[in-house]
């Protein structure tokens, strides 16, 4: 079975089968405009007025749609195959397999969920502290009310627009994303 659509139905890929060989040609070289930093063989998208409208347009809408379909659990089936593709165990999800790599002290979150992987790094991290970055107040504040209910003091969040964010270094030793990077331009 292959994962290209059917009718418009999309089927459930064969995980055994070999991927195609794909040839990559390089970019060709352009010189870099003095008004952008980044090279031109990557999508760079400028801090300008017509950008800060549409980041404006865009926290505004995560903060009315902060509960959404993807806050919720998937249907059972979904979760287990999911679980399975990630982990190898229907009954193990992805973040559980996070304490397998040991005591973590200080983390960064990229993206605003529900709250159920943050507590669950919480619960089995006691010395774990939390910075959550996310573009939407509401989605922010949301979590943290959760997240302080149970977990006081341990975590603080940041407003911040992921695509310019500038991490402190050397500060995190676990980093995730939840449900973000894909809105991501740079």
């Amino acid at each position: 079975m292959s994962s290209r659509s059917n009718h418009g139905q999309r089927q459930r890929p064969d995980v055994g089968a070999k991927a195609p060989a794909v040839t990559v040609a390089p970019p060709s070289p352009q010189p870099i405009d003095s008004a952008t930093t980044a090279p031109p063989d990557i999508y760079y998208v400028e801090r300008n007025e017509d950008y800060l409208r549409q980041l404006q347009a865009e926290a505004e809408y995560w903060d009315e749609h902060a509960e959404t379909l993807l806050s919720n659990t998937p249907f059972p089936e979904i979760q287990q195959y999911q679980n399975e593709r990630l982990t190898g165990d229907p009954g193990r999800q992805w973040f559980e397999m996070i304490s397998d790599y040991g005591q973590f002290r200080r983390g960064c979150v990229l993206g605003a969920g529900p709250g159920e992987i943050e507590s669950h790094l919480l619960r089995g991290n006691e010395e774990l502290l939390l910075s959550i970055y996310d573009i939407s107040g509401e989605s922010l504040a949301r979590l943290q009310g959760t997240l302080e209910r149970e977990f006081p003091g341990r975590t603080d969040t940041r407003q911040e627009d992921l695509n310019f964010v500038t991490l402190p270094a050397n500060t995190f030793d676990l980093l995730m994303s939840n449900s973000c990077i894909h809105h991501l331009l740079n």
